[in-house]
């Protein structure tokens, strides 16, 4: 084992560890790449769920706002007691 060491030059060592660096940057590199389209793709996701509520939010205020009971007319989100 010493015999291995001993005749492993300072170049072949640098060689070898600026190999194992350039590999360790590259996954760095991919692991934030993945991790940057996958927080993109959850945002671009939360803002489509978002946008789809307050649309369907819209709709039924626009119908709540239409919508007549009796003699009363339901105005936006404020509904009278019902009767049980």
């Amino acid at each position: 084992m010493k015999d291995a060491i001993s005749h492993t030059s300072n170049d072949e060592i640098l060689t070898q560890t600026t190999a194992d660096a350039e590999t360790s940057r590259r996954i760095a590199l991919g692991a934030l790449a993945i991790g940057a389209v996958a927080f993109g793709a959850a945002a671009i996701g939360a803002l489509a769920i978002g946008a789809l509520a307050i649309g369907r939010m819209r709709i039924l205020e626009a119908r709540i706002e239409k919508l007549s009971i009796g003699t009363l007319k339901v105005d936006k989100l404020e509904l009278p007691p019902a009767d049980l």
